[in-house]
C-alpha cells in the first residue's frame, strides 16, 4: 500500500475565507492560482459578507475555486471550521490554512509540502511571513510561547531578512496565517474550537496538536507577504479589542491552572477596568478617541466572565 508522504505530490485543499474584502481575496486567491504545485483545490467560504462579495468572487473566479457562502458571520474560527468541513469532502492529504490578506509565493505548497514530508507528516508547518509592504521585512518565523502565561512572542519581528532564520526549526507557537495542516491531525483533533469567535483561536488549534504528541515545524524555504488584520479593520479598533478582552479570558481558562487563572483574572480585570476609567477622564478632558476601544475590551471581558460561569 502506497502512504501519503510515498507520493510525490499529495493533495492540498487551500483553504481561506472572505469577509467583505473580495477585490483582495481575488488577489490572495489569484497568488494560489500560480503556485507551481501541481495537485491542489482552493476552497473558500464567505462568511455572512454584508457586500456582494459572494457574486464578484463567483464571476471573478469561476469554476477554478470551490466557493462556498454563510449567510451569517459565525467568526474566524466557526468559518474556517466550515471550510475544513467542506474541504475534507474532497478527502486530501494536507490542508492550506490561508489568510486572506496576504501574497504567497510561487513555490510555497511545494516547500510546506516537503517540509511536512520530512517528518513523516506528524507535524504542522509555516514559513516566513514578511510585511506586504515591506517585502524583506520579517513579520514572523514562528512565535516563542510561556505556557504559563500563555502569552505569545513573535520570532523575527521588524528584523529585516538576512539569512538569520535560514534553518528549519521546532517552535513552540506558530500563527495560521499559513499553515500546512495534515488532514490526519484534523481527523483526529478536528478543526478550531467552537468557543472562540476570533483571537486565540490559533493559540488554543497548536495547543491541541502539541498536546497530541505532534511538532509545530519552521521552514525558511516557504514564504508568504502579510497586510494584518485587515478585514476587521487593523488592530486596536472596538471590534478587535472585544474579542481580546473576550477570547483571553477563555484561553486562559483552558489551559491554566484554577490558581493561575485566578491571578490572571484579578490582575485583567484591574487592568481592562483602570484603562477605562483612563479612557473616560481622557474623555472628558479632550477628544480623546481611545475611549470606545477601551469600553469594547472591557465588554469583552465581562462577556468572557459570562461565558466561563455558564
Amino acid at each position: 500500500m502506497v502512504t501519503d508522504s510515498e507520493i510525490a505530490y499529495p493533495s492540498v485543499a487551500v483553504i481561506m475565507l472572505n469577509w467583505n474584502t473580495p477585490e483582495m481575496t481575488i488577489s490572495a486567491i489569484n497568488s494560489v492560482l500560480q503556485s507551481d504545485y501541481p495537485d491542489f483545490s482552493i476552497h473558500l467560504t464567505d462568511n455572512g459578507s454584508k457586500d456582494n462579495s459572494f457574486e464578484i468572487i463567483g464571476k471573478e473566479l469561476g469554476n477554478r475555486i470551490h466557493l462556498y457562502r454563510i449567510e451569517k458571520n459565525i467568526g474566524y474560527a466557526g468559518g474556517m471550521s466550515y471550510c475544513l468541513e467542506q474541504g475534507i469532502e474532497f478527502n486530501p492529504f494536507y490542508f492550506l490554512i490561508i489568510n486572506n490578506d496576504t501574497i504567497i509565493d510561487k513555490n510555497a505548497i511545494k516547500n510546506l509540502v516537503e517540509a511536512a514530508k520530512k517528518h513523516h507528516d506528524n507535524c504542522v508547518v509555516t514559513g516566513k511571513v514578511y510585511f506586504y509592504d515591506e517585502k524583506d521585512v520579517l513579520q514572523t518565523v514562528g512565535n516563542e510561547f510561556n505556557r504559563v502565561k500563555m502569552t505569545e512572542k513573535r520570532i523575527g519581528f521588524k528584523e529585516k531578512d538576512l539569512g538569520q532564520y535560514d534553518e528549519e526549526a521546532e517552535r513552540e507557537m506558530i500563527d495560521d496565517i499559513f499553515m500546512l495542516l495534515p488532514a490526519k491531525i484534523y481527523r483526529e483533533i478536528g478543526g478550531y474550537s467552537k468557543y472562540f469567535f476570533l483571537n486565540y483561536e490559533q493559540t488554543d488549534l497548536i495547543l491541541r496538536i502539541r498536546n497530541k504528541g505532534y511538532k509545530a515545524i519552521y521552514t525558511p524555504n516557504a514564504k508568504l507577504w502579510h497586510k494584518g488584520s485587515f478585514s476587521t479593520g487593523g488592530l486596536g479598533n472596538p471590534y478587535m479589542m472585544y474579542w481580546e478582552g473576550k477570547s483571553s479570558l477563555i484561553i486562559h481558562y483552558l489551559y491554566q491552572s484554577r490558581f493561575n487563572f485566578l491571578k490572571f483574572y484579578f490582575t485583567y480585570f484591574s487592568n481592562t477596568f483602570y484603562s477605562l476609567i483612563k479612557g473616560i477622564i481622557k474623555k472628558i478632558l479632550s477628544k480623546d478617541k481611545s475611549l470606545k476601544p477601551r469600553i469594547a475590551k472591557f465588554h469583552g471581558f465581562l462577556s468572557g466572565t459570562c461565558w466561563i460561569f455558564s
